[in-house]
């Protein structure tokens, strides 16, 4: 009888045993679909951020390309007012040049001028006499 005692006794602590160890089994397999879960989020969520870090790469590569295209705008904008400008400076030059040549007229005119009041004078002087 001791002997079934014994071995009743041994079978009822093998039996809380196992009941223990699928305790702790079932813990275990919930903490790792726990893991595994949160896991899965942690993945999407660095693929949004990925894919969020993608969106404003291509933003900055539009933003560089628009201004090189305002940069060759305004290298285009101060090429012609260069340009502009070489073609005022030849106006001007020519407007200085004409106004030489009318400085001369004019000196050639009062030349001329003087000497027609001598020949007037001469003239005048000759009726007198």
């Amino acid at each position: 009888a001791t002997a079934v005692a014994e071995a009743q006794s041994e079978a009822n602590a093998l039996r809380e045993e196992l009941v223990a160890t699928k305790k702790a089994v079932t813990i275990a397999e919930a903490a790792q679909a726990e893991a595994s879960t949160a896991s899965a989020a942690e993945l999407e969520s660095a693929k949004e951020a990925g894919a969020a870090t993608a969106a404003e790469l291509a933003t900055v590569k539009e933003a560089a390309a628009a201004n090189a295209a305002e940069v060759e705008t305004l290298k285009e904008a101060a090429t012609a007012s260069a340009a502009e400008l070489a073609s005022v400076k030849e106006a001007a030059a020519e407007s200085v040049a004409e106004l030489e040549t009318a400085k001369e007229a004019i000196a050639a005119s009062a030349t001329e001028l003087a000497s027609v009041k001598e020949a007037a004078a001469a003239s005048a002087a000759e009726l007198e006499t």
